[in-house]
């Protein structure tokens, strides 16, 4: 594993874990009770790699408490975006239990209990802990996922409380919480970026708040709750653009591009790839159409007469997990950027000193 990858693991919390359920709250009195109430024989527990441990706890206790046949999938799980239906399916199951995110896509016929996993870790010591980073800023963006969205007030009075004026957006409309950001959405920082000078990220790992620093191209200091660790992040954030400047120049070289699509319910994009494959094809490049479920360099390597791949599925695979693939592989804006269509500095959010880009007022909590 490249140092990078290292940095920007995501949701990393077992190593940290003291006891089975002591960082987190499961809601198993909710579980068991919608068992009990569905008369569910057979389901299914979806968890992302920081909650599998607790996944296995949970279904321990469903199976002794319901005599439910409890499966827990061995699937890596990104977010809410690849929900585990078909494998649930595969499976037989009448139930999904998903921790960890909020509902974010339809799941069809299959009933889905989402357990948010909500942190019992108080926010406030580790926003306190930021202060010295946010001393020279007045004006703050508050950002979380969802495990500490429900605290996210605390921290807001907190800050407010030293003397910051503090801005908590809304994200889109499949975001549940004030401040929440997901992997693919930063639509709660978008909105506020015009009025804050910088953002505070309350949170585990390091994939979101960089995700944050990339989408506005604001400073953004990031606080583990878990660990008590905070980060300024714009050595990290340059670090990875110089990567990302590296692969765009990289792809320069590349005849033929593979652009995948992914077949997951929450990352489904034929018609981007589509549309990025006919782009490549009038540039005078080959552009062949690869459909993935999850993407794996093992998978890519038989493709041996591809340069270079555009990936419009996840953007973890492009962001955090590049250094693994031998070929170079870019995001769709990326893509752009090759072709002439899209501007790096435009992409960076290369802004004239003091002045900061949004068109939304923020709705505080």
């Amino acid at each position: 594993m490249s140092k990078l990858n290292s940095l920007v693991q995501g949701f990393n919390a077992p190593r940290r874990a003291r006891g089975p359920h002591g960082l987190f709250d499961l809601e198993e009195g909710r579980v068991l009770a919608e068992v009990r109430r569905l008369g569910v024989k057979r389901l299914l527990i979806q968890a992302p790699e920081g909650l599998k441990a607790h996944a296995i706890s949970l279904a321990r206790l469903v199976e002794k408490e319901t005599g439910c046949q409890a499966y827990v999938s061995g699937s890596p799980c990104f977010g809410a975006c690849n929900l585990a239906v078909r494998e649930a399916e595969a499976l037989g199951a009448e139930l999904l239990i998903h921790l960890g995110h909020t509902e974010l896509v339809s799941s069809g016929a299959l009933k889905v209990l989402y357990m948010e996993a909500r942190s019992n870790v108080d926010i406030v010591p580790v926003t306190e802990k930021s202060l010295p980073l946010l001393e020279p800023y007045r004006r703050i963006g508050l950002i979380t996922t969802v495990q500490h969205a429900r605290r996210l007030a605390k921290a807001k009075c907190f800050l407010e409380s030293r003397g910051k004026e503090v801005y908590v957006g809304r994200g889109s409309k499949g975001v549940r919480y004030p401040g929440q950001v997901i992997g693919c959405d930063y639509a709660s920082a978008e909105k506020v970026q015009r009025q804050a000078e910088a953002f505070l990220f309350i949170g585990g790992g390091l994939f979101h708040p960089l995700g944050a620093a990339l989408k506005t191209g604001m400073p953004v200091i990031a606080a583990d709750p878990f660990t008590g660790e905070v980060k300024d992040l714009s050595e990290t954030v340059r670090r990875v653009q110089r990567q990302r400047y590296a692969a765009i120049e990289a792809a320069r070289e590349a005849k033929s591009f593979g652009v995948l699509s992914s077949i997951q319910p929450g990352q489904a994009s034929q018609s981007l790839a589509e549309a990025l494959a006919e782009k490549l094809r009038r540039h005078g490049r080959e552009a062949y159409l690869i459909s993935v479920s999850i993407i794996e360099p093992s998978e890519l390597e038989a493709f041996t007469n591809i340069d270079a791949y555009v990936n419009t599925a996840c953007p973890r695979m492009s962001l955090e997990d590049s250094p693994r693939f031998s070929k170079p592989i870019l995001n769709a804006d990326e893509a752009l950027i090759l072709l002439g269509e899209a501007s790096w500095s435009e992409y960076i959010k290369e802004k004239p000193e003091g002045k900061m880009s949004g068109d939304l007022e923020p709705r505080e909590l």
